[in-house]
C-alpha cells in the first residue's frame, strides 16, 4: 500500500486535499529515510576502508570525507524535516505556515555535490588502498574492482539524475481520477 500511495507524488493522481497530504507526509518521510539510510551505508563503507589501510594519508582522506559526509547529511535531514514552520505546513498546504523552498533547493544541491564527490572518493579508494598490498596484481584487481562496485551505482545515479526530468510521463485527462484531482472539492 506505502509503495501504491508513493508511486503517484506527482499530483496528477490526487482526489483531495487528504491525499495531497498523505502523500506529502510519505514523501517526507521517504526522503528522511533515504538520507539517513545512505548515510549509514557510507559510514558503514568508510569505517571499512578505514580499517583495510595503513597508509596516514589515506587515513586522513577517509576521516575528512566521513566528517563532510556525516555533517552535510545531517544538516540535511534537518533542514528537510524543518523546512517548514510548523512541520505540518510542508504536507498541509491549507495550514498558515512558512516553508523555506529557495533554501531547501540550496541544501539540495549541497547535499548531492557532497554525495557524489564522497561516492567517488569511496568508490575509488580501495584501488589506492591495494596498491601498496604484497599480493599479486591479478587478486589486487579483483578484489579493487569488487570493493569498488560503488562506481558503478555513483555512474548510474548521475546519468539518471541528469536525465529524470528530461521526460516526465503526462497522463491523460480521460481517466477518472485525473479529472477529480484538478477540480478542488
Amino acid at each position: 500500500m506505502l509503495a501504491l500511495k508513493a508511486r503517484f507524488l506527482d499530483g496528477t493522481f490526487y482526489q483531495n486535499e487528504a491525499h495531497r497530504a498523505n502523500a506529502n507526509q510519505l514523501w517526507l518521510f521517504g526522503a528522511i529515510s533515504y538520507a539517513a539510510t545512505m548515510l549509514a551505508a557510507k559510514v558503514s563503507i568508510c569505517f571499512m576502508l578505514l580499517r583495510l589501510t595503513a597508509n596516514r594519508v589515506q587515513k586522513i582522506i577517509l576521516y575528512i570525507i566521513l566528517f563532510l559526509m556525516s555533517a552535510v547529511a545531517i544538516v540535511g535531514l534537518f533542514w528537510v524535516l524543518f523546512q517548514c514552520r510548523p512541520v505540518s505546513a510542508f504536507w498541509r498546504k491549507t495550514e498558515h505556515g512558512v516553508c523555506h523552498t529557495q533554501a531547501f533547493i540550496a541544501v539540495t544541491y549541497l547535499h548531492a555535490g557532497v554525495g557524489l564527490v564522497s561516492d567517488w572518493a569511496l568508490a575509488v579508494m580501495p584501488f589506492f588502498i591495494l596498491w601498496i598490498t604484497k599480493l599479486n596484481t591479478k587478486t589486487k584487481i579483483g578484489t579493487a574492482f569488487a570493493l569498488s562496485l560503488g562506481a558503478l551505482y555513483v555512474t548510474v545515479r548521475l546519468v539518471w539524475s541528469t536525465t529524470a526530468n528530461t521526460k516526465r510521463p503526462t497522463v491523460p485527462v480521460s481517466r477518472p481520477w485525473c479529472a477529480s484531482s484538478t477540480s478542488r472539492s
